[in-house]
């Protein structure tokens, strides 16, 4: 549904740090397609949560999307879809993030962990990433291009990009030299990295995080290493 009197899309953004930035960057490439408010609330600007079509940000207050009943669209400016669960959104309410965007970014930074750790003394001859999506296959990739064998976890065996095998078992861990923690936080992967897991993993190998945290018991961290 768009704007009655401009026949344009509204937008929110809802953004801690960077609201006014999106939104000017938003009205400067659909200035003529687009009405955008910043930072509404349901108290201050009814009408802005009541029509709107598109909601951009990450973090946002819980129930927002229940306020929100012409909303078709959720562009967030994030990976971690774990902030979804907090706009108690309707079923029919598509949302994207920008996975792709810093999938290259984030696969570079566990690439530069896994060197590190080699430079440190860790012989490296499997990698297994416990996540197969953008990112895990991302660190595959490069992983595969220094000649390691790399070991998806993913919910399904099917083949992924940069994996030269694909487990849905834990198991794989044993095999590991090092590992690399690429999972979205959901409820089935909170706490999946606990004791027993750490158990599995050899003693010489690294552990690279680059999940949202609550994937890993930091506490049990201590006794496996």
């Amino acid at each position: 549904m768009t704007d009655r009197v401009t026949d344009r899309v509204r937008v929110v953004v809802h953004h801690a740090r960077f609201a006014a930035t999106l939104a000017r960057s938003i009205e400067a490439k659909l200035a003529d397609r687009v009405l955008v408010d910043v930072n509404v609330d349901e108290a201050r600007d009814p009408p802005a949560l009541a029509d709107a079509d598109v909601l951009v940000g990450f973090r946002f207050p819980r129930g927002l999307g229940a306020r929100m009943p012409k909303l078709r669209f959720v562009q967030l400016t994030g990976m971690g879809r774990d902030v979804v669960a907090t706009l108690e959104l309707d079923a029919h309410v598509r949302v994207d993030d920008i996975g792709d965007v810093h999938a290259r970014a984030v696969a570079e930074h566990a690439m530069l962990a896994l060197l590190l750790a080699r430079s440190r003394g860790t012989a490296i001859g499997n990698v297994v990433v416990l996540g197969a999506g953008r990112v895990g296959s991302a660190i595959a990739t490069r992983a595969r291009a220094f000649g390691w064998h790399t070991i998806g976890l993913a919910r399904t065996t099917r083949e992924r990009d940069g994996f030269a095998a694909v487990t849905t078992s834990l198991h794989a861990l044993r095999q590991a030299d090092a590992v690399v923690i690429a999972l979205p936080l959901t409820p089935e992967t909170r706490g999946l990295v606990d004791a027993e897991a750490l158990a599995m993993l050899p003693r010489h190998a690294a552990l690279v995080d680059i999940s949202r945290g609550g994937v890993v018991v930091e506490a049990e961290l201590g006794e496996a290493f």
